[in-house]
Order: C-alpha cells, then structure tokens, then sequence
C-alpha cells in the first residue's frame, strides 16, 4: 500500500503521517478492547479482585460486602502506583469538574469563580489594589475622552439650525455623568464585581444546603477494591484501561480550567480600563458605549456563576448510570457549555 502511495507521488511526510494514525488507532482498540484483561494478575500468577472477573464493572456492585472508605489516601494502597490509576478513574467517572479528582488536591477552578474583592487571599483581591493606584492615571485619560466627547457634540449640534437651550441642557447633565462616574468609578466597579460574587456564594449555599450534587455510581467503589490490595502488573493493565479517556476528560478539564481564568483576566482589564470604557455617554442614549461597557463589566462578574452552573449540572446529566463514553463525551459538552456561558451573561443584562 506504501509502495503504491508512493508510485502516486505521495510525499513521503504524507506517508509517515499515515503510519503513524495508523499506529494511533490500532493502539486505541488494543486499549479498549485488550487492557482490561490482558494484565489482570497480580504478578504471581492469580488473579485478584472478586469472582465477578478481573475487570471494573461499570453496572454491577463487584464487593457488596465491604464499605469504601470517604478519603482514599495512598496509604490504602499496597502499591502508591495503584493510587494513582485509582485517581484516573477517579477523575473521569466522579463527575467533577473541579480538578479535585486528580489525586484530591484543592479545587483549581474554585479560585478562580469566586472572585471576592473583600477576601485578602482572593485571586481578584490581589489584583484589586494594583488597579486602584492605576486608576488616578487612567481616570485623566476617561476624562480627557468626555471631555473630547462633549465637545465634539457641542460642534456637532451648534451647526444644527434645530440646536436648542434644551439640547445644551441634555449635553450638560451627561457630561456631568460622566464626570461623577468617573470620580466615583472604583466604586461602582467594585459594587458590580461584588454583585456577581454575592449572587455567586448566594447559589453555593443554596447546593450545600441541598447537601450537594454527587453521581452515584459504583465505577469508583469497584475499581478502589480491584487496585487497593493488587500488584504492580494489575494497576499497569487497569491504568492501559483508563489510560486514554482519562487524557480526554482531564484536557476538557483543563480547558474548563482556561475559561474560568480567562474571566479572571477580562474581569481585571475592564476594572482597570473603566474610566475610558465608561467615560463615552453621548451617543445612542441608553445604548451609549459608556453604558454597554458597565453592562458588560457586569455580565463578566456574574458568568461565574452561569460556569457554577455548569458545575453542578455537569454531574445530575451524567446520572446514575454514568460509563465511560457519557463521561467523555460530558467533558467536552461541558467546556463548550462554559465556553458560552459569556454570551449567556451578556443576554442576561442586555448587553
């Protein structure tokens, strides 16, 4: 078949680059179909786990006798490498999309969800006072663009034969507006940050009153019995098993991870640049820039809690059935739906 290729005037790049998807597919149906039963002894030629089989039942209670424990540590483990694979599958069957499931770390995107400028510790607070001392110099700016702005309009309208005592009345009052939004600026941005924060901590206290969301399946209980008390050569054929849909889950969560951060930076550059986004109030009335650029700033603080959102849907879809594809497949609905979730704020306040 190469050889042919090649007769085709093929280039040789297009020819390694087949072998190797070619490779690449064959290496994923072994996985599939191969790892789960291709090492399961313990390396002295038994088998362990329970009579059921060797492999980790998504549907059935493999040890209905034993309790899992509610913190699993390495020390459970006969092997610290089989906490590991157990973490695998911890990260794509437990239904989180909190980073905590990659060996019960603290949650990475948390921190950057909850953005409270009260918090000393906070990601927004350490950033806040930074753009507070910034602020005096871009507010000369913002009040050079109204100033520019207003008389812009005056020259614009003085050349009307319409222009009236009415119309230099209006023109007056927004530029005052503008002027006091300015002045008081850092506080407005700060009481539309802490809108978004509030509602946020108002709807994780409603969840942990509710006592949470959690999937309820068996996958994890399994699969910490089969890897707690196995062997080297067991945790290596269980880790082949999970080892490709745990690559596909934990970058969807990484890009889950990105969004969340890249909030974190939008919210940070509209604090610091509102004195020049607001400062435009003389076009289009309601829908003046100034106006849409609050809107705006308002929407990036409350998307937190649409990604919230996002959270603790992500586990109820899963449901109590979850397997290995609907896993996959929630990951990456999952980043798309928080990769939305901005323009979802946007309708929100009508920005």
């Amino acid at each position: 078949m190469f050889k042919f290729l090649k007769q085709k005037g093929i280039p040789r790049a297009a020819d390694t680059r087949g072998r190797l998807l070619c490779l690449f597919f064959v290496f994923v149906v072994l996985i599939f179909s191969v790892a789960p039963t291709a090492f399961a002894g313990d390396g002295t030629g038994g088998t362990t786990g329970s009579s059921t089989g060797s492999s980790i039942s998504e549907t059935e209670d493999q040890f209905p006798d034993q309790t899992m424990p509610t913190a699993v540590s390495p020390a459970d483990f006969k092997h610290e490498f089989n906490f590991t694979v157990y973490c695998w599958y911890e990260s794509v069957y437990s239904g989180d999309l909190m980073m905590t499931g990659m060996g019960g770390g603290d949650s990475s995107v948390s921190n950057y969800i909850d953005l409270s400028l009260d918090d000393p510790d906070n990601i927004l607070a350490k950033t806040w006072s930074a753009v507070e001392s910034a602020y005096g110099y871009i507010g000369v700016i913002g009040a050079s663009f109204l100033l520019l702005s207003f008389f812009t309009e005056m020259i614009e309208k003085s050349t009307t034969d319409n222009f009236s005592t009415d119309h230099l009345v209006r023109m007056l009052l927004k530029l005052f507006a503008g002027i006091m939004l300015i002045t008081i600026g850092p506080d407005v941005v700060k009481y539309l940050v802490q809108f978004g924060s509030a509602l946020y901590s108002d709807v994780k206290a409603i969840v942990a009153n509710a006592g949470g969301v959690a999937v309820t399946n068996v996958v994890l209980k399994n699969a910490y019995f089969k890897l707690k008390d196995s062997g080297i050569w067991s945790g290596i054929g269980y880790m082949l098993a999970i080892l490709t849909p745990s690559l596909f889950v934990t970058l969807a969560k990484i890009g889950f991870t990105a969004i969340a951060m890249g909030r974190v930076i939008e919210l940070t550059l509209r604090m610091l640049f509102a004195p020049i986004g607001m400062a435009n109030l003389y076009s289009n009335g309601t829908n003046a820039p100034g106006i849409r650029y609050m809107k705006r700033l308002l929407a990036v603080s409350i998307q937190g809690v649409l990604i919230y959102a996002v959270i603790i849907l992500y586990p109820i879809l899963l449901g109590t059935g979850v397997n290995l594809i609907k896993s996959v497949a929630m990951s990456f609905i999952a980043v798309g739906a928080a990769a939305k979730s901005q323009s979802v704020a946007n309708d929100i306040v009508g920005a």
